[in-house]
């Protein structure tokens, strides 16, 4: 793995292990891949990490605009997991102290490193409150989907179901989510 990720292994591929958890096996062995990992990624450019992650944001982007897609449209989960990703590949010290200690919350080891350019606070806020749509929708309407509903009688359903007097007062909520997500998003990656 240390050769691979030295000489083949594409940013996507590295950002994808930093969600790599150690559940059962031999713990020094782990510890081995993570310092090799971590190695790796202390050698990589921010330039090349910024380029690469724009890149495959964009392939990520759903076909269709017919509605928001929690999950992939811009200013949804995926932005967040973007930023929280590259955070974590151009601060490696922050990586380490993660797989250290897989149980702390993202958005309070992130503060450490907080840039006056991004809220993590509202970010967090931003994360919970996706979340909690997303999971409302799927078992309102017994759906898989992330898609925020098109028809009206739906949305004003999801809307009361997340603490919303009317489908209006929601919009506006998760508009200013959204467009403080991509205010994010281009703040990290411009």
């Amino acid at each position: 793995y240390k050769k691979y990720f030295t000489n083949r292994a594409r940013i996507w591929e590295l950002q994808s292990f930093t969600k790599c958890r150690m559940i059962i096996g031999d713990k020094k062995l782990f510890d081995g891949f993570i310092n090799n990992y971590i190695e790796v990624i202390s050698q990589k450019n921010s330039t090349q990490i910024i380029n690469e992650m724009q890149d495959m944001r964009k392939k990520l982007y759903p076909i269709s605009n017919d509605s928001f897609n929690l999950k992939k449209s811009p200013g949804s989960l995926a932005d967040i997991d973007f930023i929280k990703s590259f955070h974590f590949l151009t601060f490696p010290d922050l990586l380490k102290q993660r797989f250290e200690n897989p149980h702390i919350n993202f958005f309070e080891l992130i503060k450490q490193i907080s840039q006056d350019k991004i809220n993590f606070e509202m970010l967090e806020n931003s994360f919970l409150f996706l979340k909690q749509i997303e999971l409302t929708n799927q078992n309102v309407f017994n759906t898989k989907l992330s898609k925020i509903p098109t028809e009206e009688v739906k949305l004003k359903i999801l809307a009361n179901q997340c603490g919303f007097k009317d489908s209006k007062s929601f919009m506006s909520k998760l508009n200013e989510i959204i467009n403080y997500i991509r205010k994010d998003f281009q703040n990290t990656f411009n």
